[in-house]
């Protein structure tokens, strides 16, 4: 029976995270994230952008890495949320092979390059936020470079920015892979280039990926915008579930618009958003398709040799929540036990204390075959 120690060194992590504290920002990307932080209604506050955790101005990434400092440390002062040439050793402290790096910096610059999300942002807050992107990306291609076996830092692409096309989003991709980039994240709240996900004059962008496997990602704030602004009036916590809808109307026009069809070899991930509604939108996308071939209802014009639910299990991996009874989604859906993955969302305070553990003990009553799946094999798709 596969045990704990079995997996150490073989594990990945489809999520963690970039964290500098508020007053390191410039170490890592210079003029434009300070720029963009000093510009921002929501966080130019230092405590509210390190998550509420008083870090002093003169922080240092020096924390011991231990385990016990890698599992229970958490914020900006975490090891290796700072200095990424520490990060392969919080990884080797944590068992950890490979893994995906989100933004910080660059998640505050997309919402406040999308319009913002307590206070609306104006138009020089929103230019700022674009460049802070760009900063970002430059640096995720630098760290991705150096440190190519064990780190893989997301590039984002401008998708839904004022005047953004098919064309200029294929061309965004090309140079970001040419730059060393081997993940991009995209916005979900909006079509990309002002087209639905599942157009074909979005396929030379998909081909793009495909050819460099280089898989496309979503991940908060990617929805933020997805719902009209009323309806977060109306229930504030609708602007953070809102993340949910986005992914699931996403991944729908991606199957049903035939991308994984036409790019068999397409890689897609939706991390940080669960997994409770995955299931069940296959479901419910599998019964469009038989919809679709009675007279008079959905749409005539799609015709999918396959099921949707076989896509999403061939082409599309998710991160459950570790508060999440993951094991019980696997066991009523196993037509998808392959997109079922782990992440330890390193070094955010949600991520909770001994991840690793924790999901084992969900996991490891299912039998080794699916152990292995859920720490090991699922996870390769999108970190080749």
């Amino acid at each position: 029976m596969l045990t704990l120690e079995a997996l150490k060194g073989r594990v990945f992590d489809l999520d963690s995270h970039e964290m500098a504290p508020f007053a390191n920002i410039k170490d890592l990307f210079g003029e434009r994230g300070v720029n963009m932080l000093n510009a921002s209604p929501n966080f130019r506050d230092p405590l509210v952008y390190n998550q509420n955790l008083p870090i002093p101005p003169g922080h240092k990434d020096t924390i011991e890495i231990t385990p016990k400092s890698v599992w229970e440390s958490k914020g900006g002062g975490a090891p290796g949320a700072l200095d990424f040439n520490r990060r392969p050793a919080v990884l080797d402290a944590m068992g950890i092979r490979r893994q995906l790096v989100f933004p910080g910096m660059a998640t505050v610059a997309m919402i406040q390059a999308q319009g913002g999300l307590l206070n609306t942002t104006s138009e020089h807050e929103r230019a700022e936020g674009w460049a802070a992107i760009d900063a970002h990306n430059e640096w995720a291609a630098s760290v991705t470079n150096s440190f190519p076996d064990r780190l893989r830092v997301v590039g984002i692409v401008a998708a839904t920015k004022p005047g953004a096309t098919p064309e200029a989003i294929t061309k965004q991709a090309q140079q970001q892979i040419a730059s060393g980039i081997r993940a991009i994240m995209i916005d979900s709240a909006l079509p990309p280039g002002g087209v639905s996900p599942g157009n074909p004059v979005l396929d030379p962008f998909y081909a793009t990926l495909a050819e460099a496997n280089v898989p496309l990602i979503i991940h908060p704030p990617s929805g933020l915008g997805y719902v009209d602004p009323a309806w977060v009036r109306a229930d504030f916590m609708l602007g953070f579930h809102q993340t949910g809808q986005a992914a699931e109307n996403f991944i729908r026009l991606l199957v049903m618009g035939g991308v994984f069809e036409r790019h068999p070899t397409l890689r897609f991930a939706a991390i940080e958003l669960g997994s409770a509604w995955f299931g069940p939108m296959a479901e419910w996308l599998d019964v469009q398709i038989l919809g679709n071939v009675a007279e008079g209802f959905g749409r005539q014009d799609i015709k999918l040799p396959m099921k949707p639910s076989e896509y999403l299990a061939r082409n599309v991996r998710v991160t459950p929540y570790n508060f999440e009874p993951v094991e019980r989604w696997i066991e009523r859906y196993p037509n998808l036990q392959d997109c079922y993955c782990f992440s330890t969302d390193y070094p955010h305070v949600e991520g909770r204390p001994w991840a690793l553990n924790e999901f084992f003990g969900q996991v490891s009553p299912l039998g080794d075959k699916i152990v292995e799946k859920f720490f090991c094999s699922n996870a390769e798709l999108i970190l080749p």
